[in-house]
């Protein structure tokens, strides 16, 4: 639960200035930057700063002495509130200047994320900023009103046109396929950006017949890997598209650094920007 928002927040931490902040000469704590952040933005509630660190995991030392705080953490429901409004107050005083939400595979995401961004869209709908959100088609399934009173604009994404789906097939193949392979691969792949690349990928390493569908290669990748990396990544799939270092490691009950190093030169999962956190490169990776 609430994955998405503390993902956005965090990230937006994270790709802050952090001049200001103590540096020991490794990464900057969370709490640190959330500090900092709320000393420029006027954040002045120590409520609001303690409850946007509990949201992402980085409470603050004195956030036991607040009597908000004590309180909320053994009441769910008034927990859950303080939450939501620390996540809208630090939205709220990120809006000065124009800002870009970008969201991807919103068909995964959380419900109460969802619903906090749908009031965050009502609540400051006069200020500048702009919601991109992109998703399979069955987030019509999960969210079929999906922010609706703030009238979003839908952009259905077709097929890649032939000439750039060649232009992608030979960036990706470089000098290993010929002209008559490369036109055969974008024909096979109707234009889906992903298959393209995983054709090329099938068709340089393996260089037999193609599977027919875009799963089927997927899984064959999955098939080569040795079985340690396999059962790694299945535990991983389990956490999430988005999951902590430290988690897998328990899953696992060993040391995982050096096995999600040979996953990301395999490009199936990639560091994100906050250390000990990674992602699967895609969704139907993890599927």
């Amino acid at each position: 639960a609430l994955d998405l928002a503390a993902s956005l927040v965090r990230d937006a931490l994270l790709s802050l200035e952090a001049t200001g902040c103590p540096d020991e000469g490794g990464p900057i704590a969370l709490g640190d930057r959330l500090a900092l952040h709320a000393r420029r933005a006027g954040l002045d509630d120590p409520r609001i700063v303690a409850f946007v660190g509990e949201l992402i995991g980085a409470p603050r030392d004195a956030s036991h002495a607040i009597p908000a705080v004590r309180a909320a953490r053994s009441d769910p429901r008034l927990h859950a509130e303080w939450l939501e409004r620390a996540f809208l107050a630090f939205l709220g005083a990120s809006l000065d200047a124009p800002l870009v939400v970008s969201l991807e595979d919103l068909a995964w995401a959380d419900d109460a994320s969802v619903e906090w961004l749908d009031r965050a869209l009502r609540r400051f709908e006069d200020r500048p900023w702009l919601v991109i959100a992109t998703s399979r088609p069955q987030v019509e399934e999960r969210f079929p009103s999906l922010w609706q009173d703030a009238e979003p604009q839908r952009l259905v994404v077709g097929r890649l046109p032939h000439a750039a789906a060649l232009e992608l097939v030979r960036l990706c193949a470089e000098d290993h396929l010929d002209e008559a392979a490369r036109a055969e691969i974008v024909k096979r792949a109707h234009g889906h950006a992903f298959m393209l690349e995983e054709l090329v990928r099938h068709a340089v390493v393996r260089g037999s017949t193609i599977p027919d569908s875009v799963l089927a290669m997927v899984q064959l990748r999955l098939d080569r890997l040795i079985a340690i990396d396999r059962r790694l990544l299945r535990l991983a799939s389990v956490l999430g598209d988005r999951f902590e270092e430290d988690d897998l490691a328990a899953l696992a009950s060993d040391d995982v650094r050096g096995a999600l190093g040979s996953l990301e030169r395999a490009e199936l999962v990639y560091p994100e920007p906050e250390p000990g956190r990674w992602a699967f490169r895609h969704a139907l990776v993890r599927e």
